[in-house]
């Protein structure tokens, strides 16, 4: 759970997705007669495999949550806002793709200021990787800075299993799909719902969410779930969060679920 500072007025906010084809990106002007800014950037999450006949497929990883609070004078007076789509579910079996990193860069420079790292997609029944954490700058060090992982996504079921449940966090990671069993549910934070995954009969895993105000937490997206014959797909993750793996048929193959595109919210103090 990430509080946001004790400001009044409401963020800028930046999405990672503008439409179906489109990657979000902008400009930021820094607000004159501030003193304080405030950054809080959840990078893009992996997307989960896709079942296949052998085991249920794996979780894409989470992005990471990455908070600066530095001196206006410190800024740049304008920053491009490179932003960071959620990767691809695995499709019929495949695996799922790795989400792109989010960049900040000050536009008169060309400098790189931060870049925060995207989560891996699932190859196969292994759940991806989470993004690693935001490393320090000669610019994030004139203010301070926190960065922490998602919790990790989980594997796909093995012979006749149920998929793995993710770990739960600020930002999730997907749940595993069910080889010939219910996909593997994402846990909710601090007293949050989980997020469902999918069941024999079969249904597909529920897409992940968001929480906003007053605090910051999002969700993975549920295993796929399958049974003897027909099988179902992971569902989508939220901001940041990895999408769920695909269940198992007993022949063919499902999807996995997208990773969530990333978030950047500014408050201008």
């Amino acid at each position: 759970m990430y509080r946001y500072p004790d400001v009044k007025g409401a963020p800028q906010i930046f999405r990672g997705r503008v439409s179906a084809t489109s990657q979000g990106g902008t400009v930021w002007l820094r607000p004159p007669r501030c003193s304080l800014v405030y950054f809080f950037i959840v990078s893009a999450a992996g997307g989960g495999a896709g079942g296949t006949n052998a085991s249920g497929a794996g979780g894409g990883g989470p992005g990471t949550v990455t908070s600066l609070l530095i001196p206006a004078f410190a800024v740049p007076d304008a920053i491009e806002l490179v932003l960071g789509f959620g990767g691809a579910g695995g499709v019929s079996g495949g695996n799922g793709s790795a989400g792109t990193p989010t960049l900040l860069i000050g536009l008169n420079s060309r400098q790189t200021l931060l870049t925060a790292n995207a989560g891996n997609g699932a190859t196969g029944q292994t759940a991806g990787t989470r993004g690693a954490v935001t490393a320090a700058t000669a610019w994030t060090n004139a203010g301070e800075m926190r960065s922490v992982q998602g919790g990790a996504a989980g594997d796909g079921g093995a012979s006749l299993a149920a998929g793995s449940p993710a770990t739960a966090g600020i930002i999730t990671g997907g749940s595993g799909g069910g080889s010939v069993n219910v996909g593997g549910t994402t846990p909710g934070s601090f007293g949050f719902p989980s997020v469902a995954g999918g069941a024999t009969t079969p249904t597909a895993g529920a897409p992940g969410y968001s929480v906003f105000m007053p605090l910051f937490l999002a969700t993975g997206g549920g295993g796929g779930g399958s049974s003897a014959t027909p099988a179902a797909d992971g569902g989508p993750g939220a901001e940041g969060c990895g999408g769920g793996g695909g269940g198992s048929p007993s022949s063919g193959g499902t999807n996995g679920g997208r990773g969530g595109d990333s978030l950047v919210m500014i408050w201008s103090m």
